[in-house]
């Protein structure tokens, strides 16, 4: 049991009894456990962002089942386009254009890509600096066209690994911090107010 203070002592020799103050002491605790939870969150966010980016999904404008032969399609510029191939296809894809700056061979190609639930490899990609034709031969079948770049679902997957890295952990340290801070304080108040009133 808490030992009251005894009025009697002058100021300066009296002592507050620890358990006496206000707010307790397992507030730190519960500062200690929001830090500790946002930093769980954050693992998590980034566990979730890395799955969702290893299966990076692209759109797809145009697949063609035959192989062998030239297909022909059109291209904007100032974009960047993909011929896919399914994963576990062999063979490779040529591009034939002037509207277009080919990027250097194995570009992507070791990414698995994503497209209706099926998994897809790059087999050439390119860069339109003009709109055009653009003319393609794969020795696989089917053979997609579409974009090089990944759909609005997997940079969201990017910026939430982004914002899971480097807001979480901030945000736990800053609301944590200002619980034990606030704690601090209110407990050097009320100590103050002890050692002058014991009542208090």
């Amino acid at each position: 049991m808490a030992q009251p203070i005894d009025p009697r002592l002058p100021h300066e020799s009296r002592v507050a009894d620890p358990r006496q103050l206000r707010p307790r002491r397992r507030w730190y605790g519960i500062a200690g456990a929001v830090v500790v939870l946002f930093i769980v969150l954050a693992i998590g966010g980034s566990l979730v962002s890395l799955y969702a980016m290893g299966r990076a999904e692209v759109e797809f404008y145009s697949v063609h089942e035959t192989a062998g032969q030239d297909v022909r399609v059109r291209v904007k510029a100032s974009n960047d386009y993909g011929i896919y191939v399914p994963k576990g296809a062999t063979g490779s894809c040529t591009v034939d254009s002037d509207v277009v700056s080919p990027y250097p061979p194995g570009t992507g190609t070791a990414k698995s890509y994503s497209h209706s639930g099926e998994s897809w490899r790059m087999a050439a990609s390119f860069h339109a600096f003009e709109d055009g034709t653009v003319i393609f031969r794969c020795s696989a079948a089917p053979a997609a066209f579409g974009g090089s770049q990944e759909t609005t679902g997997f940079r969201l997957a990017v910026g939430g690994l982004g914002a899971s890295v480097a807001c979480l952990p901030c945000l736990g340290v800053t609301v944590g911090g200002a619980i034990a801070l606030g704690t601090w304080l209110r407990r050097s108040s009320h100590k103050k107010r002890l050692l002058t009133n014991p009542h208090a």
